[in-house]
């Protein structure tokens, strides 16, 4: 798929958002059963990469080899969906976030999600999950982002519905991120396990690594590299106690 919205010297860069074309996507997959999309490819389309979404849940799809670039919106957005694979994608220069898990209403629903060994640059989050209603069973792993969006893992319900059962891990910032906003941001989400991630921390203002608003249940963080960050977490509401052990932060 190729579209007009494109950088002609293709100096770095990212895509332009415009607001009367944000429904241009390269793929859109709208309430369907077991849908494979392997090894395909969008460049400059004004909307998202490949959109998952519309009135009833899609199940059981798995995009696989995707390359999107020059995106005006999110590079692959899932509004409402249960059991989807995201593995081996490519975002490149995306205007928006790198993957948003966002129901556009309380009554759609993001649930069951793995994304893994794929790369996101992006101007804002890497991986977003604003909107309302659930987002829960997400596992995000072995993943390398770049760009200057942050938190690079965004989390809050705007009708502030609690998300359960988060998992991020092993994943590799490739750029210094944060200051003043962490660098993961989690609210309302019960369950939540960090580990294993690379995420080097802007040497400015804050230096907080994750913030929690209202976490409950199980929050794990363990073995991650946040060098330069010299705050490894901030509870705010009633957060529950946070596990943590063996994480890596400057000194001062």
């Amino acid at each position: 798929v190729v579209s007009t919205n494109t950088r002609p010297d293709q100096r770095e860069g990212f895509g332009a958002y415009l607001a009367n074309y944000e429904f241009e996507h390269g793929f859109a997959i709208h309430e369907c059963l077991g849908v494979v999309v392997r090894n395909c490819s969008t460049f400059g389309t004004w909307g998202d990469g490949l959109y998952i979404g519309n009135q009833a849940p899609s199940r059981n799809v798995r995009v696989s080899g995707l390359v999107v670039e020059w995106n005006g919106r999110q590079g692959l957005a899932v509004s409402n969906a249960d059991g989807v694979l995201l593995e081996n994608i490519q975002i490149r220069n995306t205007r928006r976030a790198g993957f948003d898990l966002e129901p556009a209403t309380a009554l759609w629903s993001v649930r069951n999600v793995e994304i893994r060994n794929s790369f996101t640059n992006g101007y804002h989050v890497a991986f977003a999950s604003a909107g309302n209603g659930d987002v829960s069973n997400i596992y995000i792993h072995h993943n390398r982002i770049k760009g200057p969006g942050v938190p690079w893992v965004y989390v809050r319900a705007s009708d502030g519905t609690r998300r359960r059962n988060w998992r991020i891990h092993d994943n590799r910032v490739l750029n210094y991120l944060g200051s003043p906003m962490p660098a993961l941001f989690f609210s309302k989400v019960d369950n939540v396990s960090v580990r294993r991630n690379k995420s080097p921390i802007v040497a400015t203002q804050s230096r907080l690594a994750i913030r929690f608003e209202s976490c409950r249940g199980r929050l794990v963080v363990r073995r991650n590299d946040f060098r330069k960050g010299v705050r490894l977490y901030r509870r705010a509401g009633n957060t529950t106690r946070v596990r943590a052990r063996k994480n890596r932060l400057s000194r001062r």
